[in-house]
């Protein structure tokens, strides 16, 4: 009865890959979270002070900061998650 409960019980290795695949997709979103604000903050500067030329550059800077950050996270998820599988491949392989 005991070894019922030992082989349902999840392995400890896929436990923890399962941990860090979450703790990626959190990764990404706050990096989508940062990317909105940057945007925002960009659009409402411009809208607001679009008469002064310093306050449009500064708009437009926040804003491709904001295209930046938001392409740099999004490839930085997908190289991850490529490696957490391809980890996750070869530990099943092992197994």
């Amino acid at each position: 009865m005991a070894t019922d409960k030992v082989a349902a019980a999840p392995d400890r290795n896929q436990l923890a890959l399962q941990r860090t695949q979450l703790a990626n997709e959190r990764t990404l979103l706050a990096y989508a979270r940062t990317a909105i604000m940057l945007g925002v903050t960009g659009a409402t500067i411009i809208e607001l002070y679009s008469n002064k030329v310093i306050a449009v550059v500064l708009g437009s800077l926040l804003l491709a900061a904001a295209l930046t950050v938001a392409v740099f996270g999004t490839h930085r998820f997908r190289v991850r998650k490529r490696q957490l599988n391809t980890e996750s491949d070869a530990g099943m392989a092992r197994s």
